[in-house]
């Protein structure tokens, strides 16, 4: 079953028109979100876990293995919060991006620590925009999706029975 944060992740992808090369930062070959965009183009994966059998296997944290100007769109859905340096991920994007290209991501603000294997950051509007800036990017659009108390509530209700399931003082 797939989390309201997903769901409005893919709702979005489905209005997304990319042409040409796109790279999946943290995806797999299957991932079923690939066909949900929209526009005649390819998608490579590349991850660090061999289980999700992708095209590039590497750190995310070092230098990308990839020529610049490579690709018209890369796609870096909650991968953010998993790679303690951020930066290299979005200036090495921005780096084998084609002049025109791309970056599409998500990363959860509300959300629990869901290691994989580690966790790290949450990031606000502002410090997403800052970062992007910095590495070179223009026109940078941050939308908050799934906002207002009711997923507040579902997160709060969902992962604090889940935290507490097993205090045996409850």
């Amino acid at each position: 079953m797939l989390s309201l944060f997903r769901k409005l992740t893919y709702d979005k992808l489905s209005k997304t028109e990319i042409n040409g090369d796109i790279l999946d930062l943290g995806g797999s070959k299957k991932s079923g979100y690939h066909k949900l965009i929209k526009g005649r183009h390819t998608i490579g994966a590349a991850n660090i876990d061999e289980r999700s059998e992708p095209d590039f296997r590497f750190n995310f944290e070092e230098k990308f293995p990839i020529k610049s100007d490579s690709y018209d769109g890369i796609l870096c859905l909650n991968v953010l919060e998993h790679i303690f340096n951020y930066e290299n991920v979005v200036n090495e994007s921005f780096r084998i991006l084609k002049i025109g290209g791309v970056f599409i991501g998500s990363t959860p603000f509300i959300f629990n620590v869901h290691e994989c294997p580690d966790d790290y950051f949450r990031y606000t509007k502002k410090a997403l925009e800052k970062i992007f800036k910095n590495a070179g990017f223009c026109e940078i659009k941050v939308e908050e999706i799934g906002t207002g108390l009711s997923k507040q509530f579902y997160h709060r209700e969902k992962y604090a029975n889940r935290l507490f399931y097993n205090n045996p003082k409850n």
